[in-house]
């Protein structure tokens, strides 16, 4: 299954109904969907806001306290929208004034519906040009800054001779292994299995990097990830993660394995980048997956440093149909405040939640609670690191929905993966 192509969303924004119904006529004629038509500059403002248009047709001379160039600022200044402007007439002073908020285009009225087509076309196409350059150049802003401020942290500890933790020759040189692990391709994925707690079967497999150094072995990720983050390189590690889980996907689905996820974690570095939605769509689009078979792991922490963006790029990401799960919930921060405004799928219990958890009343009770509140909010509940059959049994009681650990499997290689599934294993359930 493929990505389906949406069409163009338009918003138009004319206070003459006939011409505005004739121009909606036109734009669906044309496979061009209509939001939404407004009279006035305060409904543009609201409406464009609402429904996220892809380009907005502003009749310049709107009636009432805000015309259409003060609505088109003030909409530029909420979110950058391609505006064609439609006039009749216009004087001098009022041209000026529009082209202050660099419309992409004019429409002088009356227009053909050929004319129609092709201003809206090249629109959006300089509009997606601008749109690339812009992210191309704030991608590579991120990037230096991102190594300025390691190398400003490395100065800032190296300064400091009375701190015990001063970075040691080994840490500088596992940057430097870093930066060759990519060019060598020395990282590969190994597969977790995930469970459900209601039949046993297997429904899908959580994809972790490892790294394997020349020299030096298995490095643990615990050591690399927090470098990568601040040298900006878990960026393109972080696409080749996910690329690689979903062409494995895709294998697993060719020979026969259907209906199973890839669950893979993503970074607060990689979400604050603003061309990570584009990135995923075209994994999606070269390897073929539905985005409802990907679930993107984030943790507390991640979503704590900038909730507001974060709740705008995940809203983005489900839109495009894929899973949201928050990792780790429940262990240093609390974002109990902000799930009405993060759009998740799934919550995992940590496993220090888990651990022990017939025992521990406290890990018990906790546990109960967090599952008792995703049932409430329809939120799959899957914990992490089970190990027992104690553990287990705690977990059914409470109507927990998956479970991953080494009760049931480590993680295992991708062939290793796929001949578990085939041999149609099954955790062994409690009565």
């Amino acid at each position: 299954m493929t990505l389906q192509s949406t069409l163009p969303k338009i918003l138009i924004a004319e206070d003459e109904l006939i011409v505005a119904e004739n121009i909606a006529r036109n734009l669906k004629q044309q496979g061009y969907e209509v939001v939404a038509i407004v009279d006035s500059g305060e409904a543009a403002i609201a409406e464009a806001l609402r429904n996220q248009p892809d380009l907005v047709l502003m009749d310049i001379m709107l009636q009432g306290e805000i015309d259409g160039i003060q609505a088109t600022a003030t909409m530029n200044a909420q979110r950058l929208l391609p505006v064609i402007y439609m006039t009749a007439y216009a004087d001098d002073a009022t041209l000026e004034r529009a082209k202050l908020t660099e419309p992409y285009g004019y429409l002088v009225k009356p227009f053909k519906p050929h004319d129609l087509k092709t201003s809206i076309e090249v629109a959006l196409q300089k509009y997606q040009s601008d749109i690339l350059i812009k992210r191309q150049y704030t991608a590579q802003l991120q990037d230096i800054e991102g190594r300025l401020g390691y190398l400003t942290a490395l100065l800032d500890r190296d300064s400091r001779t009375d701190d015990p933790k001063l970075l040691s020759a080994d840490d500088l040189a596992l940057e430097a292994d870093l930066w060759l692990a990519v060019e060598r391709q020395e990282f590969f994925l190994v597969y977790q299995p995930r469970v459900a707690l209601a039949s046993g079967h297997i429904t899908g497999a959580e994809a972790l990097l490892r790294w394997h150094h020349p020299t030096k072995g298995c490095i643990s990720p615990t050591q690399f990830i927090p470098v990568a983050e601040a040298t900006g390189l878990i960026d393109p590690i972080g696409e080749w993660v996910l690329r690689t889980a979903c062409t494995q996907l895709q294998r697993w689905q060719q020979n026969g394995l259907r209906d199973l996820t890839i669950a893979v974690n993503l970074s607060g570095y990689q979400l604050k980048q603003l061309h990570l939605y584009h990135q995923i769509r075209q994994i999606l689009q070269q390897t073929g997956l539905a985005p409802e078979s990907v679930e993107l792991e984030l943790t507390e922490s991640t979503l704590i440093e900038d909730i507001d963006l974060a709740s705008q790029q995940l809203q983005r990401l489900k839109e495009m149909g894929l899973r949201l799960a928050m990792d780790d919930f429940g262990t240093g921060y609390s974002c109990l405040s902000h799930l009405h405004r993060l759009p998740f799928d799934t919550l995992k219990l940590d496993r220090s939640f888990v651990h022990h958890i017939d025992q521990n009343p406290k890990n018990g009770a906790i546990a109960t609670a967090i599952i008792a509140m995703c049932q409430q909010l329809a939120l799959r509940v899957v914990a992490e690191g089970v190990e027992t059959e104690a553990e287990l049994a705690f977990l059914q009681r409470q109507a927990c929905d998956e479970m991953q650990g080494f009760l049931f499997s480590q993680a295992l290689s991708a062939d290793d993966f796929e001949q578990l599934v085939q041999s149609d294993q099954r955790l062994l359930l409690a009565c």
